[in-house]
């Protein structure tokens, strides 16, 4: 039994909205990591944890 979902990353240009949740101030790495290489349509939805580390820049 697989428990999880996954897309290759090439597909996710085809998809026209693409909404990322990531939560908590531990994942503010790999927000920042993801971000930039994601595709034009992603929205980022994030808590304030996340959020504050990122701008604080850690």
């Amino acid at each position: 039994r697989i428990t999880q979902v996954g897309l290759q990353f090439e597909n996710l240009y085809k998809i026209p909205h693409i909404f990322a949740f990531a939560c908590g101030a531990r994942k503010a790495k790999v927000i920042k990591a993801y971000m930039p290489n994601a595709p034009h349509q992603t929205w980022l939805i994030t808590d304030e944890g996340a959020s504050n580390m990122i701008l604080k820049g850690k």
